[in-house]
């Protein structure tokens, strides 16, 4: 009987860590995700026309994926205007450590606006001047520092020891930059907006999402879902990449796929079936990426939004992840991109903040 009640609670343990991990945004594992057995296809997203990105990167053991989207975003905005530049994502994570550590629990998860907000606050280095030389993981190093949150020094040792010593400057192209100087170079206030599509809230007005990660209860515009798709499909065509936040815990997202798509019975996707999904908690906030462009696989003529994850270059697209386009519709819970393409696609008096 013992022996039965150890099974138990064995399985038990394993299944709530299998939830756990299908519900956070950190990469899956490589063991229960392998790509080995892949059906590969001559379909590949890359020869399609997308957007410019700078290298894939891999946000490892951490729940930082918002902070690595919206760097990419701007990554992208500024590559797609012809200039070249890699900012630090490394830098937000620490600098969002750093302003946690007087917690006695530190999350690190966190919505699009937070990552603006830090942008803003903390400046932006570049990815030359400051990245980690080696893998951290900052769930560890969290629970190190919080444990350390009634002395500082120790908590300085103990970030400068895990993710080395920040520099005063970045250097591109021969100029000195601060961290604000870069930051202003590449964002200007109010440059983004977000949008959401629920109907417990009115359209047209902006409502504090109620999700989980949205802990500072930053506000949202929420539009019907044909206007939020408008959007996308808008600032995409005047190359501009949109921030994608959104479910990736359920049975149709695939990373060793490299796709997601609806299941059959949830078609066709509508705002009412949206809504449902989002009550019922089988839409919810798991991660984010960004929309670099569009696709068409030319054997199943089916449309997919391309993807720049931030779960390194496995899986089959060496990093890209292809979203059906009615997966886009039902499991989105926000985008963020520039404002002026929603002021036009919405009209300027319904996007103002």
């Amino acid at each position: 009987m013992h022996y039965l009640c150890i099974v138990k609670t064995t399985v038990r343990t394993l299944i709530l860590s299998l939830v756990i991990l299908l519900t956070c945004c950190t990469r899956p594992s490589r063991t229960t995700h392998s790509t080995s057995n892949v059906q590969r296809s001559t379909f590949n997203p890359q020869r399609s026309n997308l957007l410019p990105i700078t290298p894939i990167k891999d946000q490892g053991a951490s729940d930082f994926c918002w902070i690595y989207a919206i760097v990419a975003t701007l990554e992208t905005e500024h590559l797609a205007q012809g200039d070249s530049v890699e900012l630090s994502s490394d830098y937000l994570c620490r600098m969002f450590l750093e302003e946690q550590s007087s917690q006695k629990r530190i999350s690190l998860r966190g919505t699009m606006p937070m990552a603006l907000r830090l942008l803003e606050q903390y400046g932006a280095i570049s990815h030359q001047a400051y990245h980690l030389r080696r893998p951290v993981n900052w769930r560890v190093l969290s629970r190190k520092v919080s444990r350390a949150r009634n002395h500082p020094q120790r908590i300085g040792q103990l970030i400068d020891d895990a993710l080395g010593f920040l520099p005063r400057f970045s250097f591109i192209y021969g100029c000195e930059y601060t961290t604000h100087q870069l930051m202003r170079s590449m964002l200007e206030p109010d440059e983004y907006d977000c949008l959401t599509s629920f109907t417990h809230h009115p359209f047209g007005q902006r409502f504090a999402l109620e999700v989980p990660d949205n802990r500072e209860a930053d506000t949202f515009l929420n539009v019907p879902i044909d206007r939020l798709m408008a959007v996308v499909d808008t600032a995409l065509a005047r190359r501009h990449p949109v921030c994608w936040e959104g479910d990736t815990s359920e049975p149709g997202f695939h990373w060793s796929q490299g796709r997601a798509d609806v299941q059959s019975s949830e078609r066709p996707v509508s705002q009412q079936s949206r809504q449902q999904a989002f009550e019922r908690r089988r839409t919810t906030d798991d991660h984010c990426m960004v929309i670099i462009g569009q696709t068409t696989d030319p054997t199943t003529r089916q449309r997919y939004y391309v993807c720049k994850n931030s779960w390194g270059k496995t899986a089959p697209f060496g990093g890209l992840m292809l979203l059906s386009e009615d997966y886009v519709r039902l499991k989105t819970i926000a985008i963020c991109t520039q404002s002026e393409v929603i002021s036009q696609v919405l009209g300027r008096k319904n996007a103002l903040r």
